[in-house]
């Protein structure tokens, strides 16, 4: 049986758990916790032990408000390395020596956004309008849950913001941006300026100038998962980086750049220019992993969007025939069969590894994935008026549903690149489309599978990574 609980609609949710017990168990199916993610119970969790559960999870004593927003809304405290403070839901500089140059820093213990949402304001008489970076660490060991508004354009108009917590990352459903420049999301353990000057979990400068790469230290880089829809405004950027990132939200920059990257322990991501025809870059195995704090693992992360980490005993993170995550204790993969009305119907779900990344819908100037491990695009909904690159280490995985078409519309040039293999399947739905205004390119040293509609029909080039004819392509094209 599926049933939701929408975390931000819980007079109903008591209602709803008990409704769960007292069905009749059917084992082995997904319990919907949130719009996005889903949990599949084993035999060994009894539907009723986990409505009683779920309850206490849900609720701390005498409040009718989730356990989880409070402790956001509670959890968002400065360790005393810049003069911040945090009055309410404001975040402020008490201090003039967080300013340094063009850019403001702020250092938390804990960094988490309930969904009242949180204000970044000037304060110490600091013209906001001067600041070019907002640049936030967490040197705490939680990850930073985003349930409302990080706002900072009405006091720094023209201001990017950073937040770097290596511990994971999770945007809620009802997450959002509200900011002056690019946002700039990672579990990465540093920041190398363009002097080459260092900003980052136990340093202690604070630089000059504008961040260049983001430095990932940790052998295992924590995860970012987003179900928002996040956006900035006209010609910003969005970059997510972290060793997994799995969107099942939307990523929206107009005229600018959204950038996703999943990167191994020991790599660096270069934060290259708005010109420059890619604006992400990886480089692999450059610094020396040996940052040593607590890395929150995949499954634990996912939890945090449940608020009921402990309850179900899910030790997989999968994403969906659907194009959703889920909570699992076992996946088979997705398949797509034809059924007995002779339409193609995928099914199962995929074990999310580390280093793999989902995205499920972008609008762009350019779209940018990198991927360690495998990319995951089920229905996707990725539109650019400029050039869309899609790269994975693994292999590209491109799904629709009989519901939800899977669309890449792109007014230049698509580049689908990936090391192991190809596999774009998407028949379910007859709306679905890959669609260039220059050429579509498929790049890969594996097989390459391509069972979708391509419009024009005579701008598919496939090839191996070294130029030469690619093997086993084969496509449905109009």
């Amino acid at each position: 049986m599926k049933s939701r609980l929408q975390t931000n609609k819980l007079s109903d949710d008591f209602g709803i758990i008990m409704a769960i017990y007292l069905a009749k168990p059917i084992l082995n199916r997904s319990v919907k916790l949130s719009s996005k993610l889903s949990v599949r119970l084993s035999a060994e969790v009894s539907l009723l032990t986990f409505a009683i559960a779920a309850i206490a999870s849900i609720y701390s004593p005498g409040s009718g408000s989730p356990l989880f927003v409070e402790q956001a809304n509670a959890q968002t405290v400065p360790d005393g390395s810049t003069a911040t403070q945090v009055l309410g839901n404001q975040i402020l500089p008490s201090a003039a020596s967080s300013l340094r140059g063009g850019n403001l820093y702020h250092s938390f213990d804990q960094f988490n956004v309930p969904v009242s949402g949180v204000v970044f304001g000037t304060g110490a008489g600091i013209n906001g309008s001067a600041v070019n970076n907002i640049i936030n660490r967490v040197t705490g060991s939680n990850p930073s849950v985003i349930l409302g508004t990080i706002q900072s354009r009405a006091s720094f108009p023209n201001a990017n913001l950073f937040l770097l917590n290596p511990n994971g990352i999770v945007f809620g459903a009802d997450a959002r941006l509200d900011i002056g420049g690019s946002f700039h999301g990672s579990t990465a353990t540093g920041l190398r300026f363009e002097n080459q000057d260092l900003f980052g979990i136990g340093t202690s400068q604070f630089p000059l100038g504008n961040p260049a790469e983001l430095l990932f230290g940790a052998a295992n880089p924590a995860a970012i998962i987003n179900q928002a829809n996040l956006e900035v405004k006209l010609g910003q950027n969005i970059t997510l980086t972290g060793g997994n990132v799995l969107s099942t939200g939307r990523l929206s920059a107009t005229n600018g750049t959204v950038g996703i990257a999943s990167v191994a322990g020991g790599s660096k991501v270069e934060l290259r220019s708005p010109d420059a025809i890619l604006s992400l870059r990886v480089e692999a195995n450059v610094i020396e992993p040996n940052w040593q704090g607590k890395i929150t693992q995949l499954p634990q992360l996912a939890k945090q969007l449940t608020g009921i980490d402990g309850v179900v005993e899910a030790n997989l993170v999968i994403v969906n025939a659907d194009g959703s995550l889920g909570l699992s204790t076992a996946a088979n993969g997705i398949f797509t069969f034809k059924n007995q009305e002779g339409k193609f119907q995928s099914v199962g779900a995929q074990t999310v590894e580390a280093g793999d990344s989902l995205l499920n819908s972008a609008n762009a100037g350019i779209v940018q994935v990198l991927s360690k491990g495998n990319l995951y695009l089920v229905s996707p909904q990725l539109s650019t008026t400029g050039n869309l690159s899609l790269a994975a280490a693994g292999s590209v995985v491109y799904r629709d549903s009989a519901k939800v078409p899977a669309n890449i519309l792109a007014a230049g040039n698509i580049t689908i690149q990936a090391d192991r293999g190809i596999d774009l399947w998407a028949l379910n739905h007859t709306k679905g489309v890959i669609q260039s205004g220059g050429v579509v390119s498929l790049v890969s040293n594996g097989k390459i599978l391509a069972d979708v509609f391509f419009v024009p029909a005579n701008n598919v080039f496939s090839s191996n990574l070294n130029g030469e004819p690619a093997v086993g392509f084969f496509g449905t094209r109009r």
